[in-house]
């Protein structure tokens, strides 16, 4: 008897211990998520102009830095294009990110600034877009933008905050 009561206290205690961590891990991921929630509601960007070259492979963009958070993990960030090509066909391209030298279907950051139009480069914090800096962004693509078209670019930030744009070639 005394045998079955010492094995009976033995699994509530651990039934008991396994509740309680469960209770604390999902708490601390409750913490987690509303750390990540102030962050993505505290984030803003916005796409300010896009130019396309002479060829209709190589877009520029420049993205505003509107909120209060600084970003900087661009290879996380998503550059979609929606574009119409010479013959009409509509392509949709999730680009990849090129740290320097981006290749076909790919996008990079050419620079960090305070004024993209007027050349003035960042000066606090080199390669972080900081709150009301500007990024300038150069994606190439392939097969080229054709002419007479109207697209859109969206691209989303590490943390899930996006901003879209339309474009014209």
């Amino acid at each position: 008897m005394l045998l079955s009561f010492a094995v009976f206290l033995a699994g509530i205690l651990g039934i008991t211990n396994s509740t309680i961590k469960s209770v604390s891990n999902i708490s601390q991921a409750q913490k987690e998520a509303q750390i990540l929630i102030n962050e993505k509601m505290r984030t803003e960007i916005s796409i300010i102009s896009t130019e396309v070259d002479a060829t209709g492979a190589q877009v520029e963009a420049v993205v505003r830095n509107c909120g209060e958070v600084k970003l900087y993990e661009f290879e996380n960030w998503d550059v979609i294009v929606e574009y119409y090509r010479a013959n009409g066909d509509l392509i949709i391209n999730r680009l990849d990110y090129a740290s320097t030298n981006p290749g076909a279907n790919e996008w990079t950051v050419e620079g960090i600034y305070l004024d993209a139009q007027n050349g003035i480069s960042e000066i606090f914090e080199p390669g972080i877009l900081n709150p009301d800096e500007e990024a300038k962004l150069t994606l190439l693509l392939n097969p080229p933008v054709g002419p007479d078209t109207t697209n859109r670019l969206v691209i989303g930030t590490e943390n899930g905050v996006i901003s879209s744009a339309f474009f014209s070639f």
